[in-house]
Formats: structure tokens, C-alpha cells, sequence
């Protein structure tokens, strides 16, 4: 999800701050595209799992946290990648 965020902004010749949780990334995306504040809780949902709990080694989630952090992830992959066909590569 980060990566496609990235790419969007990238799309819209913006550059993310540094390096931005999930949730910024949303808000830096919402600044160009306000429809991205519709998607904010599933950033909210999956940043725990997308910054220092990956990297301790001791991070186990049970099948149905697995699952809802996937169809997070995929919430925001297909809208992000609608969002940028809807762009045609333009700005």
C-alpha cells in the first residue's frame, strides 16, 4: 500500500516528506486528490503493520488479523490504482 501511495504521488509530480508513515502518505495524497480522506482508516488500520512491528521478529498476527490487514491493503491498492487511471498520467 505505501508503495502505491508513493506512486501516486509520484504520478502527480509531488514528492512524500521523507519517510511518512501510511497515514501521512494518505494525508499528502488527500492534498492533491480529497477523495483520499475516504480511505484514511485503512491506513489508520495497517500502520502498526507497516512500521517497527514488522522489524522486531516477534510479530505473529493470527489468520484473521492477517486477513483484515490484507483486504486493507487491497482497499487501498485498488483504489489508489483507480485514482491513477482516472489521472491518465496527467497532473
Amino acid at each position: 500500500a505505501r508503495k502505491t501511495l508513493n506512486a501516486y504521488l509520484m504520478q502527480c509530480q509531488r514528492v512524500p516528506t521523507s519517510e511518512p508513515d501510511i497515514v501521512q502518505l494518505l494525508e499528502q495524497c488527500a492534498g492533491h486528490d480529497s477523495s483520499f480522506v475516504n480511505i484514511r482508516r485503512y491506513g489508520e488500520y495497517l500502520a502498526p503493520y507497516t512500521n517497527d512491528l514488522l522489524h522486531d521478529g516477534g510479530f505473529n498476527p493470527s489468520l484473521g488479523t492477517a486477513r483484515a490487514a490484507l483486504n486493507s491493503a487491497q482497499t487501498i491498492l485498488d483504489f489508489v490504482l483507480l485514482r491513477m487511471k482516472k489521472n491518465g498520467g496527467e497532473n
